[in-house]
């Protein structure tokens, strides 16, 4: 109507969220979750996280030791006094090694950040992009608060996107042949958002009839959506049956992350 309206709300238990929305035709949809608070005396809630890690890119990667710096905010209507803060987590990917920070004084609006308040580490084998919920519970000895937040952490994944054969004097073919050698050259990719620790591709073929000269081939590390080649030469014996259909498979490996790859190769 364009005129102020009277809307009724139906009371809320205290610590539950009410979802606010608020539309417009032509405009974007507004909505927010609102904490339903005492009309009393203080009340803490979590504000921001800024995360202090290793290689100083703010973000939180696999296998990383990082301390965090939280701010909290009094969104009540009373000061409070020597707040004593621990964050904890149900995660398998993280252990936190410093979990207790102390917050002086919060007046009413007011939001204090605490430096280094907490130091976690994240596990090797931590998916790419999975998101660590993390709680933190504030209390004066008195009044106990709990809110929650979450961080999310970058890692290595890889997968091998394809294979090139060919001969030693480095020509496409495509297929083996008896008594010769050949160089089997796969593509693998990082496909995640970290770099990765070194590397070690590893080929095995379904048959008796072919010679290794390399099945292991190592690389330093792989950056986030990069991509290197990684070569074996085999020689395929004399007594190898025309017409085989060689199955190859490569594994690739880094710490706790691996991935494989199997296709054929006609002979």
């Amino acid at each position: 109507t364009g005129e102020p309206q009277t809307i009724t709300i139906t009371p809320q238990n205290l610590g539950s969220e009410v979802l606010l929305t608020v539309t417009k035709q032509n405009y974007y949809r507004y909505s927010r979750k609102l904490n339903v608070i005492p009309t009393t005396g203080p009340y803490l809630v979590f504000n921001s996280c800024e995360i202090n890690d290793q290689n100083a890119n703010g973000q939180l990667d696999f296998k990383e030791d990082a301390t965090l710096n939280v701010s909290i905010h009094n969104v009540g209507f009373q000061s409070i006094q020597n707040v004593t803060a621990v964050l904890t987590s149900d995660s398998p990917y993280v252990e936190i090694g410093s979990a207790i920070t102390t917050y002086t004084s919060l007046s009413p609006d007011e939001i204090v950040n605490n430096t280094n308040a907490f130091s976690i580490r994240v596990l090797d084998g931590v998916p790419d992009q999975e998101v660590i919920r993390f709680q933190l519970t504030m209390t004066n000895g008195v009044d106990v608060f709990t809110d929650n937040f979450s961080l999310k952490v970058n890692s290595p994944e890889f997968e091998v996107t394809k294979l090139v054969i060919r001969d030693m004097d480095d020509n496409v073919i495509d297929r083996l042949f008896k008594m010769e050698q050949a160089k089997l050259t796969y593509t693998v990719k990082n496909s995640g958002h970290s770099n990765s620790n070194a590397v070690r591709s590893i080929l095995m073929l379904d048959a008796p009839v072919i010679d290794y000269e390399n099945y292991i081939f190592d690389v330093d590390g792989i950056d986030a959506n990069d991509s290197v080649d990684v070569s074996f030469v085999i020689r395929v014996l004399e007594e190898a049956p025309d017409g085989a259909i060689i199955a190859d498979h490569v594994t690739v490996e880094s710490g706790d992350y691996s991935s494989g790859y199997s296709s054929e190769i006609p002979l």
